[in-house]
């Protein structure tokens, strides 16, 4: 959530004027591709740190299937708004879990 509610500054209400659409990766590409990055390196940080010998190497043609992800909607304008993945459309899930190639959990 440190990316999608960048911005959203009131303890109280948080981003409910952006609804979940902020949450979601295709409201805003660029941010949500920031986010994989980081999450990436931030993962290597606590691998090293922890010394657990399991650093990983990024292979940058995984950018594509990471703005494909991005990209791909997370919901029409009433799941965008819904409070939990229950409540969204299971077709944009699943079309998410395509782009991954992993299997439904």
């Amino acid at each position: 959530d440190t990316f999608s509610h960048e911005g959203y500054t009131d303890p109280e209400w948080g981003h409910a004027s952006g609804t979940h659409a902020v949450d979601k990766t295709d409201e805003d590409v660029p941010k949500a591709m920031r986010m994989a990055g980081a999450t990436w390196d931030a993962l290597n940080r606590f691998a090293s740190e922890k010394k657990c010998g399991c650093h990983g190497k990024f292979d940058p043609s995984w950018w594509k299937q990471i703005k494909e992800f991005a990209e791909a909607s997370g919901g029409g304008p009433y799941d965008r708004r819904r409070y939990s993945i229950e409540e969204i459309d299971p077709s944009y899930l699943r079309n998410k879990i395509r782009i991954l190639r992993v299997s439904l959990r």
